[in-house]
């Protein structure tokens, strides 16, 4: 057992997760991954160790109990792959894509799934609003996650028209989410959403305090959303 490991079991164990050794394993190989490349690529701004177990992996594992047994899932905006290859690590069974509109994050993002041999993991460099209107990935989700991407009512114009009816999105967000999701109303009416649940949860060893929004998609989405790059953030519904 590595300190990263130990600290990491300490940490779930706080919020009643638990995975097994291996699992924690490859998170750690992850981590280790993520750091070689920090360097060259700005995958994250957090880099002390204890830090990281629970303002990275600890805080993406949070969605864990809520994502879909089995089935295809997307994350938007993975980054240095928090919360996508994190995810993707945790629950096998569901096959990822991960969307990252950054060249070179989306390259470390390949690179990092081929040396954990993640063959659940595939990786599309683009933005949200280009993958939303291709008929490859519009309503062909059954689960769409999203973590510091945008506020919520944009972050719906991305995720909904990926979604199946009856898919689910799941966006991580800070105290404001109860604000960010009155807010969101009209977005939810006009693309076809309905929030199921928003559940407030309390980081240990730093008190920081998180929410996971989930919403359902209802109806089908109207074909003129997305609309175009930026409009989203410019001009939320």
């Amino acid at each position: 057992m590595t300190v990263f490991s130990d600290d990491l079991n300490n940490a779930m164990a706080a919020v009643n997760l638990n995975l097994d050794q291996n699992t924690i394993t490859m998170l750690e190989q992850h981590w280790q991954l993520v750091m070689e490349r920090n360097a060259v690529v700005n995958l994250t701004a957090i880099t002390d160790q204890a830090a990281v177990i629970s303002k990275h992996y600890l805080d993406c594992l949070l969605a864990l109990p809520y994502l879909s047994a089995s089935g295809k899932a997307l994350d938007i905006g993975s980054g240095g792959g928090f919360p996508g290859l994190v995810l993707a690590i945790a629950q096998q069974r569901l096959f990822w894509t991960l969307v990252e509109s950054v060249n070179k994050k989306a390259d470390f993002l390949r690179q990092a799934a081929s040396k954990l041999s993640l063959s659940n993991v595939t990786v599309v460099a683009a933005r949200a609003e280009t993958i939303g209107r291709d008929g490859a990935y519009r309503g062909n989700f059954d689960l769409v996650t999203a973590r510091a991407v945008a506020e919520l009512a944009s972050l719906l114009e991305y995720a909904l028209p990926l979604l199946k009816i009856g898919g689910r999105f799941i966006a991580y967000k800070g105290p404001d989410a109860a604000m960010e999701a009155a807010h969101a109303g009209n977005a939810l009416d006009i693309l076809g959403g309905k929030i199921v649940d928003v559940i407030d949860l309390q980081l240990p060893f730093g008190g920081v305090r998180r929410s996971i929004v989930i919403i359902e998609k209802i109806i089908a989405t109207p074909d003129k959303y997305p609309r175009r790059e930026g409009m989203a953030v410019k001009r939320p519904l």
